[in-house]
């Protein structure tokens, strides 16, 4: 069970960084102002590119928890599609915390860097805004993605 909850601290940490990194590109690339308007609210309507850019995070973090259901689970346990789905859930639920807390609010709302290049009307008031947003309808991404990336990590790595 330690073994486990190192990992599984690990690889939460992991998650961490490579949302950061993924919300720092798309920051910095531009992604943003495709998708999102001056106040950091959604675009009611999606361009073609906005609609990419979705689709390309949306892969992103389904490949990323198969990546950590792989390092968290053992492959040779012939685990339950429910309990690759649960620790999916759970972990999902962590990342949410942390980008609402220490991203959306601390960094964006907060600190502010530079290097984001980030709209001036995207504001802590804006990003409370977003993350009450956030807590009412993140849920139904995230039982998505949990689901889905349990039905990948079920296919490609239990046998």
């Amino acid at each position: 069970m330690a073994g486990f909850i190192g990992k599984a601290v690990i690889a939460y940490i992991a998650m961490c960084v490579l949302y950061s990194l993924t919300v720092y590109l798309h920051f910095r690339l531009g992604f943003v102002r495709e998708t999102r308007d001056e106040q950091g609210r959604l675009k009611a309507k999606q361009s073609r590119k906005g609609k990419l850019v979705f689709l390309g995070f949306f892969l992103v973090i389904i490949a990323a928890f198969v990546g950590l259901d792989w390092f968290l689970l053992p492959q040779s346990a012939k685990l339950g599609f429910l309990v690759v789905a649960g620790v999916n859930l759970l972990m999902m639920t962590l990342l949410v915390v942390y980008d609402s807390l220490v991203i959306d609010l601390l960094v964006i709302g907060v600190i502010r860097p530079q290097f984001l290049h980030l709209p001036e009307k995207m504001d802590l008031a804006e990003m409370k805004i977003h993350v009450k947003k956030t807590f009412a309808v993140c849920w139904i991404v995230s039982v998505l993605v949990s689901l889905i990336s349990a039905v990948v990590f079920q296919l490609v790595f239990i046998r």
